[in-house]
């Protein structure tokens, strides 16, 4: 049997691999069939043993019928002896009949003997004590029946002499056949106890066998489970608490763990992917609101420029309506003005559409960092349904472990029913009694260790429902980031939206201007319309001011939009600073 267990033993270092892609409930399972396995083994063994001592018992008792038998063949000759001699005294027919009836009893008594005699030595004995019989049958029936006839009392006196000499023969040699069967009952008390305790510790030994195998496996499989999941508590930890460098889980199993194992690993890699996308985006967008900042404090400068301009150019046209003559001194300083304006409008404008492209380009990476949130939104909730699923495997251990408890139960109680029935039986139950404590004592061994399972299957519900709970706090988190990164994104927009109000009013001042330097270059040529050019260019002067002064109202706003989203940019930094990747 302990070959056996060896066997096993190596056959599952063998199918290790495949034991690693077993479900957890499964795995316990075996351990159980193993252990049930273990036991019907020691089960078959003892009550093969035990078979053999009831027939060692049946012997005895069919050895001891047959000393019985012995006896009162040996009582039936004494019998047959006591009638001769009563008819030898007396003569009376009767004790002819007395002897014709015990003769009757000894034909079947020692036919029933001969045929359970086992030796062929006591069967020859037999058949000397059959050959006296047939001896006395003949002196008593007919020798003592013809002298007794003749009335010949010294002959019948001789002749119960001899019977009774065969008689004294016969009975001393049942006396020997009785001699040797007591030898051989003796022999088979001997055996039979020699049987009860080989079959006390070859039941000892098994038991042990089965405890010892059964308690391995079990450990050994609840080790496994256990530093797995010790494991998976470790990175997931490691995860909760931001660090996104720990290590791979090493887990190639299709089991429970290791499909949880495989979820962390790929929702580590993908984290750490997300963050580190989202922080490039950060520092892009930081950069480019820096740039953007710039940008509209120098429009913002131009503008005012323009207004000084303008405001000069009002001045000047008021005084060109009063004084021609000056006019003509005055345009080609008005002409050059007018140059530099449009040259810095020219680059106003370039600047504008270079900020509109950038907040393009913020956008639509804003939108990339939403659908990056999205996906770890997806991937953390899928490992919030793995975990739970993971402690519905565990609840169902649990269910698995109080079958075994009840089955221990139930052991306990047959251990007590057959102690009881042990005693009944007394000296021969003794043996059994045994039996029947040692596996009493085995069942409440299986019952410590259940509630040693149960404790272990109870810290296992507690570590996922721990996972369960970090995980959840990860999911709100990145709840909060989607919300963020949309409400940025929407602010993107608004910047976009204003850029291009921006670029519309740029190109309405280059084309304000535009129409301005053509009035100029007719104010050279035809000096005499001087006064209508003049109220002309006022009044387009002071919508060029109005344009100018808008434009720096919608510059000081690009500004203070650009702050806020680097602000953003900030905020966002803080939080993926949270993450070590």
């Amino acid at each position: 049997m302990f070959n056996g267990f060896i066997s096993i033993i190596k056959k599952l270092n063998v199918r290790q691999h495949t034991l690693k892609n077993m479900n957890i409930g499964k795995k316990y399972g075996l351990a159980l069939c193993f252990v049930f396995i273990l036991f019907g083994i020691s089960t078959v063994i003892v009550l093969t043993l035990m078979n053999k001592t009831e027939e060692d018992i049946s012997n005895l008792e069919s050895r001891g019928d047959k000393a019985i038998e012995i006896t009162e063949l040996g009582s039936i000759i004494q019998s047959k002896g006591i009638s001769v001699v009563n008819f030898v005294q007396d003569g009376h027919q009767q004790f002819i009949d007395q002897y014709e009836k015990q003769q009757q009893q000894f034909d079947t008594l020692s036919k029933k003997l001969e045929k359970s005699l086992e030796t062929n030595e006591q069967r020859e004995l037999l058949q000397s004590v059959l050959t006296n019989d047939e001896k006395i049958n003949d002196l008593f029936l007919i020798d003592i029946l013809e002298e007794k006839v003749a009335d010949n009392q010294t002959n019948t006196e001789s002749l119960s002499t001899q019977i009774r000499n065969l008689r004294n023969e016969s009975l001393f040699i049942l006396e020997e056949i009785k001699k040797k069967i007591n030898e051989e009952r003796a022999v088979s008390v001997s055996k039979t106890k020699e049987n009860q305790q080989s079959t006390f510790v070859v039941l000892l030994v098994s038991m042990i066998i089965s405890i010892v195998g059964g308690s391995l496996l079990v450990f050994y499989i609840s080790r496994v489970i256990s530093r797995k999941l010790n494991k998976l508590v470790e990175v997931s930890n490691g995860i909760a608490n931001g660090n996104l460098e720990v290590d791979t889980i090493n887990d190639e199993g299709k089991d429970e763990i290791g499909r949880l194992a495989f979820a962390i690993n790929t929702m580590s890699n993908r984290l750490r992917l997300i963050i580190k996308q989202i922080s490039r985006v950060s520092h892009n967008v930081s950069g480019r609101s820096e740039v953007l900042t710039q940008s509209s404090f120098e429009v913002k400068a131009g503008s005012q420029q323009v207004s000084a301009i303008m405001q000069e150019l009002s001045s000047g046209a008021e005084t060109q309506v009063n004084n021609t003559n000056a006019l003509s001194s005055s345009m080609e300083s008005f002409i050059s003005k007018l140059q530099e304006i449009s040259a810095s409008s020219q680059y106003i404008n370039n600047s504008s559409n270079d900020v509109l492209a950038i907040t393009e380009k913020g956008v639509q990476l804003m939108k990339e960092s939403i659908h990056q949130m999205n996906l770890i939104d997806q991937v953390v909730n899928e490992s919030v349904k793995k975990v739970l699923g993971l402690d519905t495997k565990s609840k169902e251990i649990t269910k698995l472990i109080s079958v075994i408890k009840n089955m221990a139960e139930q052991t306990n109680l047959l251990a007590l029913n057959a102690s009881i029935e042990a005693a009944r039986a007394g000296e021969h139950g003794r043996g059994f009694a045994v039996v029947a404590e040692e596996v009493r004592k085995l069942a409440e061994q299986v019952s410590v260790s259940v509630s040693d399972i149960t404790s272990i299957v109870d810290d296992i519900q507690q570590e996922s429902t721990n996972v369960s709970k970090s995980l959840l706090g990860g999911y709100e988190e990145v709840k909060k980031g989607t919300k963020q990164m949309k409400n940025t994104g929407e602010t993107f927009a608004e910047i976009n939206q204003a850029m291009k109000q921006m670029a519309a009013n740029f190109n309405t001042v280059t084309g304000n201007i535009a129409t301005m330097s053509t009035n100029s270059q007719e104010m050279s040529v035809a000096v005499t319309e001087i006064a209508t050019v003049s109220e002309a260019a006022a009044a387009g002067m002071e919508q060029t001011s109005a344009s100018s002064q808008q434009t720096y109202y919608s510059m000081e706003e690009i500004a203070n939009n650009a702050k806020e989203l680097s602000k953003i940019a900030e905020e966002l930094n803080e939080l993926i600073r949270q993450f070590k990747y």
